[in-house]
């Protein structure tokens, strides 16, 4: 009966550690932009990441503007980025990209750049077109980068 138990604890383990370290090891999508206001880099904005509406992470852009963040593989992302007196922007990242290119590490080359052009809040302005996503970013494999989504732009000035 003793033997059983350590038997049960040594495959729990084994099980519990190889669980870790995939974890550890799955590719992630590294993320690295600028929040901007009229071209000139704004400082202390703060990014949410949200998945299914649960606050994933939350980084603030420093004195240059920039940001970075991880994101895994096969999910869809809100960013939120606010500033006291400006409009909070959303944005979606899809980072659902075929499983031959998650297995061979993921995009290497991350998703550089991402320009978040702040709208400073002025009063009277109707902003209700910003309570949703204003811009879809998704993977095109034919140029293995992230692209916004034309259609989803198109939507928004509808």
């Amino acid at each position: 009966m003793k033997f059983n138990t350590y038997i049960s604890v040594f495959f729990a383990s084994i099980f519990i550690v190889t669980s870790g370290l995939y974890a550890q090891n799955s590719p992630q999508l590294e993320v690295e932009g600028v929040v901007l206001h009229n071209g000139k880099t704004l400082s202390g904005a703060v990014i949410n990441v949200l998945l299914d509406s649960r606050m994933e992470s939350q980084v603030i852009s420093k004195r240059n503007g920039r940001f970075g963040f991880l994101l895994d593989y096969g999910e869809d992302y809100i960013m939120e980025t606010s500033k006291e007196g400006y409009i909070t922007k959303k944005i979606i990242i899809s980072t659902r990209i075929d499983e031959d290119i998650i297995k061979a590490g993921g995009i290497t080359e991350g998703f550089f750049d991402l320009q978040i052009e702040m709208i400073e809040m002025v009063q009277g302005l109707n902003t209700t077109v910003f309570n949703q996503p204003v811009k879809k970013y998704v993977f095109e494999r034919s140029s293995w980068l992230f692209y916004p989504v034309r259609e989803f732009e198109a939507g928004i000035d509808e």
